[in-house]
């Protein structure tokens, strides 16, 4: 944790909201020694590979009671992916991936929101899920059940949608065949 409140801290409060995050943060501190490092060293790791004084858009993820499991990270100027195994054992691999928006193959998106039920009540956002094809990976980014952080509910999920989406298509060449 940094001394002064700024993205860093925006983007570990992001993920201290998703599904076994918490406690796995949570237990590292108050254990410390080496599980602290092991999860101090992923966090810091990630911090570099996003930019620590860089604005996330959106976090997704989960991490099962072993430390083994997955976060993803959006920000403008990609998207970095996480993979963890044995965080809580001396196990200690992560890799983290930073892909640029370029390298995105497909992006897809899908609400449980019902058109005819209107805005007033449901956001359009609500249920959203949107799917990212880069490299070898495929990866859902859906919001945090009981999300506690804006970078991890729907609204962030669609912001980040928005950025690939966008940054897409200023990076794709023109089609020959449109016209105007």
């Amino acid at each position: 944790m940094t001394d002064e409140s700024g993205p860093a801290d925006m983007l570990y409060d992001g993920i201290e909201s998703l599904s076994g995050w918490s406690s796995l943060l949570k237990d590292s501190r108050e254990t410390g020694g080496a599980f602290e490092s092991r999860v101090g060293s992923f966090i810091s790791s990630l911090l570099l590979a996003v930019g620590e004084d860089r604005n996330a858009i959106a976090v997704a993820g989960s991490v099962s009671d072993k430390g083994s499991g997955f976060l993803v990270v959006v920000c403008h100027a990609g998207i970095a992916y996480a993979d963890v195994v044995g965080l809580r054992h001396d196990a200690d691999e992560f890799r983290i991936t930073v892909f640029p928006f370029a390298a995105v193959i497909s992006l897809s998106i899908r609400t449980r929101h019902n058109y005819f039920g209107g805005t007033k009540e449901r956001a359009r956002q609500n249920g959203i899920e949107v799917g990212i094809e880069v490299g070898e990976k495929s990866i859902s980014l859906q919001p945090s059940p009981g999300g506690t952080s804006p970078l991890s509910n729907a609204d962030a999920v669609h912001a980040a949608f928005l950025a690939i989406r966008d940054a897409r298509a200023l990076l794709l060449p023109a089609d020959p065949r449109r016209r105007g």
